[in-house]
């Protein structure tokens, strides 16, 4: 005869009771100092406070955390490279670092060095975030192709099919990158500044794939009665990005003393 509800409660009870008082009150690595998980979560999403840097860069527990979420999403740009600084050297973010090759890519950015070089003369996330609010991050992944709607016939390898174009656009530049004419199909870089705000500045395009050091280019943004300034050049060729098996990315940032990569 199966036991009642009323027979059950009272043994699940007890049973629970002994393995609640059995259970670790908290993680092995988490320590005294260690933010709680609410404050973990708000940290992954909106950036780590200056107070709590120094103990994010050398706790692994803190460090650990953020990679699980890492796992499932990533935040935007300013606060995902302030990750990729604290927690770049640490055991859980190297493994992370193995398997996501967007993240690794970042790693092997100058801008890292200068994110790394604020954090130490402790400028507060929010004013990194201001020192960031021209840097463009663009990312294309394997294959992907977002392409014009119509072009000319016959100038390109593939005369079936548009040449390669993607856009990302930033809160001050805005950013195009187009497939050249063959016979050398180069990757054509245009940067815009609408508001024409910039003319006359430099902006530095890193481009990073494959397993190289970034290829780095510098434009000069002039004005431009339709485009506010603009600028364009070339950032070598596009059929070797196409047969990349990795996403790549294109960093696009003005060159002066705000945002320029500190040896």
């Amino acid at each position: 005869m199966n036991p009642t509800k009323h027979e059950m409660d009272p043994i699940l009870k007890d049973f629970f009771d002994r393995e609640v008082a059995r259970a670790p009150k908290h993680h092995s690595l988490r320590g005294p100092s260690c933010p709680s998980m609410t404050r973990q979560a708000e940290a992954f999403s909106s950036g780590w406070a200056v107070t709590e840097w120094e103990h994010a860069a050398g706790c692994d527990y803190c460090c650990k955390m953020t990679v699980l979420q890492l796992e499932n999403e990533h935040p935007k740009w300013p606060v995902l490279l302030q990750h990729l600084t604290l927690f770049g050297q640490q055991a859980p973010m190297q493994a992370h670092l193995e398997t996501c090759w967007s993240c690794k890519l970042l790693m092997r950015s100058p801008i890292v060095n200068l994110v790394r070089f604020w954090i130490r003369t402790k400028l507060t996330t929010a004013q990194i975030g201001e020192k960031l609010a021209n840097l463009v991050i663009g990312s294309v992944m394997p294959g992907e192709r977002h392409l014009i709607p119509a072009v000319p016939q016959g100038k390109f390898a593939n005369e079936n099919q548009p040449p390669f174009y993607r856009e990302f656009k930033g809160p001050n530049l805005e950013v195009y990158l187009r497939e050249g004419e063959r016979p050398n199909r180069p990757l054509i870089v245009r940067v815009d500044n609408p508001n024409g705000k910039l003319a006359g500045r430099t902006v530095e395009c890193e481009l990073i794939y494959g397993d190289g050091d970034p290829t780095r280019t510098s434009i000069k943004l002039k004005p431009n009665a339709e485009l506010g300034a603009t600028g364009q050049t070339t950032l070598g060729r596009y059929a070797t990005l196409a047969a990349s098996r990795d996403c790549w990315h294109i960093l696009v940032y003005p060159a002066d003393e705000a945002c320029s990569p500190q040896p």
